[in-house]
């Protein structure tokens, strides 16, 4: 990539991604949600990006790993509809794992 050409992707980069980020390992899907609407808010974000999945702190709370990630899921479709937002998830444990799955799949 020429010189020229890597300035305008990072020229790009900066006018429409926004990043936010991670305070060391303990960002909930709570916490998420808060930044995702201050996004929103501020800045007119029109979709979210969750990299990797498998670094938020989640909360389990008595419930199996499926129970969970189906309600956090189902939480995040919520969020995502509530601010008309596109959203996706990567999770770097899937790709690990060497699944067949795609590892970003839209909410």
């Amino acid at each position: 990539m020429s010189p020229e050409l890597a300035a305008e992707a990072m020229d790009f980069i900066k006018d429409h991604f926004l990043i936010i980020e991670p305070l060391g390992g303990t960002e909930t899907l709570e916490y998420l949600f808060e930044k995702f609407e201050d996004a929103v808010v501020r800045y007119g974000v029109k979709g979210v990006l969750i990299d990797p999945w498998n670094r938020i702190d989640h909360q389990y709370a008595g419930r199996t790993m499926e129970e969970y990630q189906s309600q956090a899921l189902n939480s995040v479709e919520r969020f995502l509809q509530k601010h008309s937002l596109y959203g996706t998830y990567r999770d770097w444990e899937t790709d690990r794992k060497s699944t067949r799955l795609n590892s970003s799949h839209r909410l």
